[in-house]
């Protein structure tokens, strides 16, 4: 399958989204398949920070409105992109703490919008 699935229940763990990993795999595998170049270059987690306030949190806000969410994109070796918060209170990220009303949201993003972000993402 060329692609990815954003899974929502990823935002609220320490290891969601292949512990952070996800947009690297895809882009080793267009590297290997000769349709994207110097991935070693890429930002991973900004392109997955894109991809994520993009696509995945409309549907996690809407999903848990009308409570607020407090997300951020944080430097680790792990997954980066995390919500803190939910309706002012803390997420714990070792344990299940994925919110009932978002524990089926997903969303497909293929090949060409990850390269898009990708190009969107280059200095």
């Amino acid at each position: 399958m060329s692609g990815i699935t954003l899974f929502a229940d990823s935002l609220f763990s320490k290891w969601g989204f292949q512990d952070g990993d996800v947009i690297d795999d895809v882009l080793y595998r267009l590297h290997r398949e000769g349709r994207s170049s110097g991935y070693e270059d890429i930002d991973d987690h900004a392109v997955l920070d894109a991809l994520v306030k993009r696509r995945l949190l409309p549907l996690v806000r809407a999903a848990l409105a009308p409570n607020a969410i407090e997300y951020e994109c944080i430097v680790t070796c792990h997954n980066p992109c995390r919500v803190f918060s939910v309706g002012g209170e803390r997420v714990s990220h070792f344990k299940d703490s994925t919110p009932k009303a978002v524990e089926n949201i997903s969303v497909d993003v293929s090949d060409e919008e990850i390269l898009a972000a990708v190009s969107e993402a280059k200095p």
